[in-house]
């Protein structure tokens, strides 16, 4: 593509060369080159756009799911680029216990969390608000966690999770967690709307 704009700069630069002249000939040449330029390059950015319909509708064929509900979450947020730097994890895993046993939400958190076996995912912090109190909310909202919507998206008992998937995922969904429900082996990615 690189090629192509250079030769189309170069071509408008011989185009205006031969106006400047007044060759009216050259310039007839000119943009008739620059238009086989235009027409290469559409075809190719065609291609590009051709090829991405074409691997998201496989993508879409090979991961099959449905949208089985939405629901709202409480989510402690990170606060750095790369969660895996130093011990921000270690510190972060600390607050997020502490801060749910003072929000009297422990129980509920390791209760839905004991259901969903969490396969990957870049959220480290989340918990459905209707399985917790108005005080606990209240509390976790004052430490800083936030409200969320999540689209639970149900993949079904079959697929088989690679590390293809998980690129999927994180093209498609941005944050989320890829979960296995104990009682019926669903896989499921909770979609955060953040």
């Amino acid at each position: 593509m690189h090629l192509k704009t250079n030769q189309l700069s170069n071509m408008l630069i011989d185009l205006d060369r031969a106006l400047t002249r007044g060759e009216a000939e050259n310039v007839v040449e000119a943009i008739k080159r620059i238009r086989l330029i235009c027409d290469d390059i559409e075809l190719s950015v065609q291609d590009e756009i051709d090829y991405a319909k074409r691997r998201d509708e496989a993508l879409r064929l090979k991961y099959k799911h449905e949208l089985i509900n939405e629901i709202s979450f409480l989510m402690k947020p990170v606060t750095v680029e790369n969660v895996y730097d130093g011990d921000y994890l270690d510190h972060f895993v600390e607050t997020r216990a502490r801060q749910l046993a003072e929000a009297g939400a422990e129980a509920a958190h390791n209760a839905f969390w004991t259901e969903y076996l969490t396969l990957h995912g870049n959220i480290f912090g989340s918990v459905p608000a209707e399985l917790l109190t108005p005080e606990a909310v209240a509390y976790l909202e004052k430490s800083g966690w936030k409200r969320v919507q999540v689209s639970v998206l149900d993949f079904g008992d079959a697929l088989e999770v690679t590390m293809a998937f998980y690129e999927y995922c994180d093209e498609k969904f941005g944050r989320y967690i890829v979960v296995q429900e104990s009682k019926t082996n669903a896989f499921m990615v909770l979609a955060f709307g953040i």
